[in-house]
C-alpha cells in the first residue's frame, strides 16, 4: 500500500524530530531501503521503518520521495545499475553473444537482489539505469537486423524472461527440497517416467535459465533480416 502523509500533527512531529539533523543524501536513502528489502523483504520497507533505520524522520524522506512507490522505483533502478556490460565486448559481439550477455547480466543483477525482482510487476522500471538498459537491448536488435516491431517484441520478451526466472529465487530452499523429495519418492509402478528422471532433479535454476535462453535465441534468429551477421 502506498504511504502518504496522514495529517498535520504527524508532519509537525516529524519536522520537530528532524530539526538540527544534517540532510540525508538520496543515495544513502536508496541504499538503506535496498538493504531492508534484501534482508527482510519488500513488505518490511515502509517510510517509517526506513526513517528509523536512518535515524531520521519521515518528513526528511518525503523531501526526496513523494511516496513509497517513488522510492521503490529508485530502488529498482539502483539494482538495474548493476547490469555491467563492457562496451568493447558489446561492440564486437555477434547478436547472439550480445543477447546472451545482456540476459545473463540482467538475470545476475536481479538474482543478487531477488526480493526486488517481484517489485517490477507493480512498479515500472523507468529510471535512468532502466532506460539505458532498454536502449542497449533495442540497439542490439536493430543493429543486427531485427525490424523495429521484432526488436520491440523480442526485447520485451527477453526482459520478462529474465524477470520471471529471477522472481523464482524468492522461493525458500525448503520448497525445492520438498518437491524433490516427493518426486524421488514416487512409486515407479504408478509414475515410471517420474522415477526415471527424479534422480536428476532438481535442475539448478541457472541451468534452466541458460537452456531456455538458448532456445529463445534459436527462435528469434528467424526474425532477423536475411544476410545479417
Amino acid at each position: 500500500m502506498t504511504e502518504t502523509h496522514t495529517g498535520d500533527s504527524q508532519r509537525d512531529t516529524g519536522d520537530r524530530r528532524g530539526v538540527g539533523r544534517p540532510p540525508i543524501p538520496a543515495g544513502r536513502i536508496i541504499e538503506t531501503a535496498l538493504t531492508i528489502v534484501d534482508d527482510e523483504g519488500a513488505a518490511a520497507l515502509s517510510m517509517r521503518t526506513l526513517a528509523e533505520r536512518l535515524g531520521s524522520s519521515t518528513a526528511t524522506l518525503y523531501r526526496h520521495f513523494p511516496n513509497r512507490s517513488a522510492l521503490i522505483i529508485d530502488v529498482i533502478d539502483r539494482v538495474l545499475g548493476e547490469v555491467d556490460l563492457d562496451p568493447v565486448d558489446m561492440d564486437t559481439a555477434s547478436w547472439r553473444q550480445a543477447c546472451q550477455r545482456l540476459a545473463h547480466a540482467t538475470f545476475g543483477a536481479l538474482s543478487r537482489h531477488c526480493n526486488v525482482a517481484p517489485l517490477l510487476a507493480e512498479h515500472p522500471p523507468i529510471g535512468p539505469n532502466a532506460m539505458r538498459l532498454k536502449e542497449h537491448w533495442f540497439s542490439v536488435m536493430l543493429h543486427h537486423g531485427f525490424p523495429p516491431q521484432s526488436a520491440a517484441h523480442s526485447t520485451v520478451m527477453l526482459a520478462r524472461y529474465a524477470l520471471g526466472f529471477a522472481t523464482q529465487l524468492v522461493a525458500p530452499p525448503a520448497t525445492t527440497a520438498q518437491i524433490s523429495a516427493a518426486l524421488r519418492g514416487a512409486d515407479p509402478s504408478s509414475f515410471p517416467a517420474t522415477a526415471t528422471v527424479a534422480p536428476l532433479l532438481p535442475v539448478p535454476l541457472e541451468d534452466s535459465f541458460a537452456l531456455g535462453l538458448e532456445m529463445i535465441l534459436d527462435g528469434l534468429s528467424q526474425l532477423r533480416e536475411p544476410g545479417e551477421p
